[in-house]
């Protein structure tokens, strides 16, 4: 597995584990890149997979979502339990 430490919006750090096998079984590969069409067309990068921390997106704890870094943020990484609204682009 690789893996590197990230920051969350909230201030976190969190390991992100960014191996293709993770990325994929959300239908992306780390380093690809998406639109959010939901987000006004914002664009980001697949940063890897991480367990959700306590209190994030209603979810429970532990669950495996997808991490992404947004271009208008790149000092942090967002969580996207959906990644069914991110389209894949070649930018």
């Amino acid at each position: 597995m690789s893996k590197i430490q990230v920051t969350t919006r909230s201030g976190r750090s969190i390991d992100v584990d960014t191996s293709e096998k993770a990325c994929m079984a959300f239908g992306f590969r780390p380093g690809e890149r998406f639109v959010m069409p939901t987000q006004g067309k914002a664009k980001g990068t697949v940063v890897g997979v991480a367990p959700l921390p306590v209190g994030a997106e209603n979810l429970p704890e532990g669950t495996k979502v997808l991490c992404v870094q947004m271009d208008h943020t790149p000092e942090c990484v967002y969580f996207n339990p959906t990644p069914n609204n991110l389209e894949k682009i070649n930018d």
